[in-house]
């Protein structure tokens, strides 16, 4: 459209050069119809981007292009961008459209296509990368600012521009460093713990990995094992290790059931009978001896023959069996060892004696004992306890410095006592009031009163200490184990 220009000049002000106020106008829509195109050229534009007779036609709404006489219309350089159908997801645009002069009264709408590339802002990857595909988009620092949005288009500032998005084709993926596009199966692999050479992917047999029947990544070749990036390795899962430990008991439950013994869930232990024959060597029960074998139904051990023993203990010589032809037993060169399961095996009670602490295996005794000469095994024999005798002796030996401490109160008391009727002239303990009162008991006199003394109890057990007694102003009032009771009277 052709520009009309006002030139003022006077003496007080300054000449200026004044632009038509048509370039103030705002650029907004309107209906597309054949009488509002005027011209056959592309002076408007619809919202889906179609121009002129097609846009006209259309009877959507349209953008005029610096027709000159609304306010509506859209001024030289406005830029308009029509959306893709994924716009609202990834910024996509159809098209770009500028109205540009083109010399007559109704401009003309252009379409151009923008050709700098977007910013990796954006997420865009450089023009040289490989299997990409391009679009061209809004946002972003080349696009400039967007004043307002109609339905499907975009009414951008004058001047602003588009760029060009550069994103991965289907299947590929940007690599590590967004400069290129490789295809997914690749980071698949490398994800995996595997390498991509030429179309599959190579797995390394160190880590634990093999290839998938596809040949495009590298899985763990044990079952409940998982590939762990930091340890580059495979790794049993948490899972896994749960359920083998289930596994596990269950076989040796099994094991221990099979065998002929009994199994205790809750400790997870199993026992052997005695009356069966059995003792416990590992996770089962065994015959007790080279002289048992198993029974029929495998559940007890019986006596086997001469023959089959001595057969037996012959092919066990390596582990020190030799076969006793006095007593038709098999035994042991190493007196620590006795024939168990076809062969030498250390002694269960040595070894029972091992798991004792303060304990040791005495050859001469052939038993366990106890390194403190105080202590003994315990009836469990689990462990190294005070003997009886050692208590006993020390609780005793309590008792008579109690008694004897108590004895010396008294002599004490005694003789600090004059003479009385409990004593003769010369201090000596009266035995005629002893006579006369025997029968009620010991009484002792003083100046203050009488001292009676009355046998209790006798024991008639023998402790070890009966030449023990009591005895008061030399007189003996009670023997050892017995219960006695002193009094002022």
């Amino acid at each position: 459209m052709k520009k009309i220009f006002v030139i003022i000049c006077s003496a007080v002000f300054m000449c200026g050069v004044f632009q038509n106020m048509a370039n103030a106008k705002e650029c907004r829509v309107t209906t597309c119809t054949e009488s509002n195109r005027k011209t056959t050229g592309n002076s408007i534009l619809s919202t889906n981007g179609l121009l002129g007779a097609e846009a006209a036609s259309s009877g959507g709404q349209c953008y005029r292009c610096n027709w000159g006489d609304n306010d509506y219309e859209c001024k030289e350089g406005t830029v308009i961008a029509i959306k893709h159908k994924d716009y609202a997801t990834n910024g996509r645009i159809n098209g770009f459209y500028r109205c540009e002069d083109e010399g007559v009264r109704n401009d003309e709408w252009v379409k151009y296509d923008p050709t700098l590339t977007c910013g990796p802002e954006l997420g865009s990857l450089p023009s040289t990368a490989t299997n990409t595909e391009s679009y061209f988009h809004i946002n972003g620092v080349k696009t400039g600012s967007v004043r307002s949005e109609t339905g499907d288009s975009l009414v951008l500032a004058n001047g602003s521009d588009g760029c060009v998005m550069y994103v991965c084709k289907k299947g590929y993926t940007p690599n590590m460093d967004k400069t290129d596009c490789i295809s997914a199966e690749s980071v698949d692999c490398t994800a995996s713990g595997g390498r991509w050479v030429g179309s599959e992917c190579q797995c390394d047999d160190s880590k634990g990995l093999k290839q998938n029947s596809g040949k495009t990544t590298c899985v763990c070749k044990n079952s409940g094992y998982e590939y762990i990036a930091a340890s580059q390795k495979c790794e049993e899962t948490e899972e896994s290790k749960k359920r083998r430990d289930q596994q596990k008991n269950e076989q040796v439950k099994n094991k221990c059931i099979s065998s002929g013994g009994s199994w205790n869930q809750t400790s997870r232990s199993c026992s052997c009978s005695a009356g069966k024959n059995l003792i416990l060597r590992g996770e089962e029960c065994i015959c007790k001896s080279a002289d048992y074998t198993r029974s029929t139904d495998k559940k007890s051990c019986v006596l086997t023959n001469v023959a089959a023993r001595k057969k037996e203990c012959e092919s066990a010589a390596a582990s020190g069996a030799y076969w006793d032809e006095n007593t038709e037993e098999c035994k042991c060169r190493d007196l620590n060892k006795e024939f168990v399961g076809g062969q030498c095996q250390t002694k269960a009670d040595i070894e029972k004696c091992k798991n004792i602490v303060g304990a040791e295996w005495s050859v001469s005794l052939n038993k366990c004992v106890c390194t403190d000469e105080d202590k003994e095994i315990n009836a469990n024999e689990t462990q190294c306890v005070e003997k009886g005798s050692v208590k006993r002796d020390r609780e005793q030996k309590a008792i008579a410095d109690k008694i004897i401490a108590a004895g010396g109160v008294l002599d004490s008391m005694v003789a600090s006592f004059e003479a009385n009727v409990w004593k003769n002239a010369q201090g000596e303990f009266n035995t005629a009031r002893l006579a006369s009162d025997s029968i009620a008991g010991v009484v002792l006199g003083t100046a203050g009163g009488l001292i009676t003394s009355s046998v209790m109890k006798k024991h008639q057990v023998e402790d070890g200490f009966e030449d023990l007694k009591c005895v008061i102003g030399g007189q003996p009032v009670a023997g050892w184990g017995d219960e006695f009771r002193v009094g002022i009277q």
